[in-house]
């Protein structure tokens, strides 16, 4: 697949709305990773019962963010 293939788009508006999903899905994404590297050192710091729950919980965010921006990437 040609990169240009992806700009492909009827309008300017359509370009800039793409250029504006990818950039913040990227930021989204950069965010999603520094919060699970900060649950893994509150989790080694702090003696929790339930730890495995938080780190869960941003691994989770980590796939949704990866996710969304394949989406933002090849769909939108």
């Amino acid at each position: 697949m040609n990169v240009l293939q992806l700009f492909n788009t009827a309008s300017p508006l359509d370009l800039v709305i793409k250029v504006f999903a990818v950039v913040s899905s990227i930021l989204f994404f950069i965010f999603s990773l520094v919060l699970y590297r900060q649950t893994q050192v509150m989790v080694r710091t702090l003696q929790m019962k339930h730890n495995w729950v938080a780190v869960l919980i941003s691994f989770i965010q980590v796939i949704i963010a990866l996710v969304l921006l394949l989406i933002a990437f090849f769909v939108v």
